[in-house]
């Protein structure tokens, strides 16, 4: 077995190694692994910090105790059942956010894609807004509605983006235009609708880990543990995409339904979040 590292001309090394019938190789960008590890540690630090506040502060040494179940006091039910589940659910979200806005990101090659400007969380928005102000719907219809709403959404913006591919700038100007017709059609809903029912909308949409529990924990979770292995897989081929779609198509890589496999992952985090 051996295991090699080259300079390249662009940023990072370029990893290898080499076993008996098997070879994989990676390119290792070292600020970028620098800059994940710190803001890593420092979303951690924010983690425990939030577990010590509230109507009960408590100091982070009893915190980080409870977390490992050395605590003896009485700050076990206040860490593990009130305020972690709390601190878990705002990381996770945080998580599939980000890694969805990523994806975004890298497709259009623009960095100011994000599922919020491609119409993403404005087709969520408008599906939850919809059942929650017509129909009076329950937590799982409303919940089910914005999902479908995220992915209705994404659909039409891909659709509409499509001639002989998805090129980034048309995905980005569709997927404007698009938030834009759906934030307007969301906001004529919450002036039609009576005031408790907008009033429940609005803090849908504007969303609150106020008395969040392990049942939000749970379902953020198995995203994660489903999506980033398959975000993880694409990425290989995300970077053939990088080079241009016909100069990818030249190397063998499957621009189109590659494309569409990764807003899928993209959508599918955006809309668990």
């Amino acid at each position: 077995m051996t295991a090699t590292a080259t300079a390249l001309p662009i940023a990072g090394r370029a990893l290898r190694l080499r076993l008996p019938g098997v070879q994989w190789s990676a390119r290792l960008d070292t600020r970028a692994v620098v800059v994940t590890l710190a803001l890593t540690a420092g979303a951690l630090g924010v983690f425990v910090w939030s577990l010590t506040v509230g109507d009960y502060p408590l100091p982070v040494g009893d915190v980080v105790r409870s977390l490992v179940g050395s605590n003896d006091g009485g700050s076990d039910f206040v860490v593990r059942t009130l305020r972690l589940p709390r601190g878990l659910t705002g990381l996770l979200v945080g998580a599939a956010f980000g890694l969805s806005g990523a994806i975004f990101q890298r497709l259009v090659r623009n960095p100011l894609a994000s599922p919020d400007i491609v119409g993403v969380n404005a087709g969520a928005a408008l599906g939850a807004a919809f059942v929650v102000i017509n129909l009076h719907g329950t937590t799982l219809q409303v919940t089910a509605a914005a999902l479908a709403g995220a992915f209705l959404s994404s659909l039409a913006v891909y659709g509409l983006a499509y001639r002989r591919g998805v090129a980034g700038y048309r995905l980005v100007l569709v997927g404007i235009g698009v938030t834009s017709a759906l934030a307007a059609v969301t906001q004529y809903l919450l002036t039609q609708g009576e005031i408790f029912e907008v009033q429940r909308a609005v803090v849908w949409m504007t969303g609150s880990l106020n008395g969040r529990s392990w049942d939000h924990v749970r379902p953020v979770t198995w995203a994660l543990v489903l999506l980033v292995p398959a975000a993880l897989v694409l990425a290989r081929q995300l970077r053939l995409l990088d080079l241009g779609d016909d100069l990818a198509r030249a190397l063998g890589g499957r621009v189109e339904p590659t494309r569409a496999a990764l807003l899928l992952v993209g959508v599918c985090l955006a809309a668990t979040a």
